[in-house]
C-alpha cells in the first residue's frame, strides 16, 4: 500500500494515533482502510455512488460495517472516536455539544427493564456502555459512497441519555442535534440496525419466569422501532447472530445463550416487520460456520470468508435491482 507513516501523533483532525496505515495531511491523519482486494462491477458501484449508508447496534453490527467498508473500494476513515469509549466522545460523535451540565444530566439510575446493566458506577449511568470494541466511525469509499456506525447496544437503554430525552433511541433518532435524526442536514439512504446480544443483560433483573422478560422485549423492540419509524430511508433490521453456547465460559454456564436470542430474534422480527422494516435473517446463516467461531458470539476467523458473503447480501439490498443486470453479482 502506498501509504506514509506520520511523523507524529495528532489529537486534532480524524485520529490520534500512529499506524502504517496512517497518512499526514497537514495536521490531519486519515487512517486507510485495508481492502480485501476486489472491485465491484461497475453497474453495482454507480448504484452506490452519493448514498450515506448507516450501521447502528453491537460489537456484531460494527463488524459488519467495518467489513463493508472493506468491500469498497478507496476508503477512508475520515472520522473515528478516539481514546476509548468516553461519554465526552461518544455524546460528541453523535452531535450533542458535552458540557458540565449534560455529565450530570446523564447520571440517573436505569429502570429494571432498560439498559445498561453492567458499566454502572455507583448504580448511576455513566454514559460510556459495555462494548469497548464498539467504536463508531465514518468511511468514505471511491469519492462518494458514505459508510457510518454508530453503537445502540440495547433496543432501550440510557446510554445517551439528556434531560429533554431519556433513552439512546431517543436521542439518536429524536434529539434534532443528532446526526441520525430525520433533521438531519445529509438524510441516510439505508440503515441497518440490530441489538439482542446485550439486551439479554436485562434478564438477569429479578424477571423470574422467561415470559415476563419476553413480555417485556416487546415493549422495548416497540420502543425502538416507534423512534425509528419517522426516519427517511430503507430502514433493514438484522437479527441476531447464532451463539455457540459450548464456548461460553464455565462459571457463566448453565443457561442456554441461543434459546434466548432466537427469543429475541423472534419478537424483534415480528414488531419490525409491523413498523414496516425490511427484516435480513443472520442467525440461522451464521449457525452454519461455527468453525469460524472465536467465541460465542463473534465470527473472527477468516472474516474475509463469512463477511464477504454476508456484505454481499446487503448490497442486493441496497442497490436498485432495476440497475443491474439479470442475474448479475456485485
Amino acid at each position: 500500500e502506498n501509504v506514509t507513516e506520520c511523523a507524529a501523533t495528532w489529537t486534532t483532525g480524524a485520529c490520534n494515533f500512529v499506524r502504517p496505515t496512517d497518512v499526514c495531511e497537514g495536521k490531519r491523519c486519515t487512517r486507510l482502510a485495508r481492502g480485501w482486494g476486489r472491485k465491484l462491477k461497475p453497474e453495482w458501484a454507480r448504484g452506490l455512488q452519493g448514498k450515506r449508508i448507516v450501521f447502528l447496534g453491537d460489537s456484531q453490527t460494527r463488524r459488519l460495517a467495518e467489513a463493508f467498508v472493506k468491500s469498497m473500494v478507496d476508503c477512508k476513515y475520515v472520522r473515528r472516536m478516539q481514546g476509548g469509549r468516553s461519554a465526552a466522545g461518544l455524546y460528541g460523535f453523535l452531535g450533542l455539544d458535552w458540557n458540565k451540565k449534560m455529565k450530570y444530566a446523564m447520571a440517573v439510575k436505569p429502570e429494571k427493564y432498560e439498559g445498561p446493566v453492567h458499566t454502572l458506577v455507583d448504580g448511576v449511568n455513566a454514559g460510556i456502555g459495555e462494548c469497548r470494541t464498539c467504536v463508531p466511525f465514518v468511511a468514505k469509499c471511491d469519492g462518494s459512497l458514505t459508510v457510518e456506525y454508530f453503537t445502540m447496544e440495547y433496543a432501550r437503554d440510557i446510554i445517551v441519555h439528556t434531560e429533554e430525552y431519556r433513552t439512546t433511541q431517543e436521542n439518536i433518532f429524536q434529539n434534532p442535534a443528532s446526526r441520525f435524526s430525520a433533521s438531519a442536514r445529509h438524510p441516510m439512504d439505508v440503515l441497518f440496525f440490530n441489538t439482542g446480544l446485550h439486551d439479554m443483560n436485562i434478564r438477569s433483573r429479578n424477571f423470574g419466569k422467561d415470559s415476563a422478560f419476553t413480555q417485556q422485549m416487546v415493549k422495548n423492540y416497540q420502543h425502538l422501532f416507534e423512534n425509528v419509524k419517522s426516519i427517511p430511508g430503507k430502514k433493514i433490521w438484522l437479527t441476531s447472530n447464532f451463539v455457540m453456547d459450548e464456548l461460553v465460559p464455565e462459571q457463566y454456564q448453565g443457561h442456554s445463550r441461543d434459546k434466548f436470542i432466537r427469543q429475541l430474534n423472534k419478537i424483534a422480527k415480528a414488531e419490525a416487520e409491523k413498523y414496516g422494516n425490511e427484516v435480513i435473517g443472520l442467525h440461522r446463516f451464521s449457525s452454519k460456520a461455527r468453525g469460524l467461531y472465536t467465541d460465542p458470539m463473534h465470527l473472527d476467523a477468516q472474516e474475509d470468508v463469512y463477511y464477504k458473503t454476508l456484505v454481499d447480501i446487503l448490497l442486493f439490498s441496497i442497490v436498485d435491482a432495476d440497475s443491474v443486470k439479470e442475474g448479475a453479482v456485485p
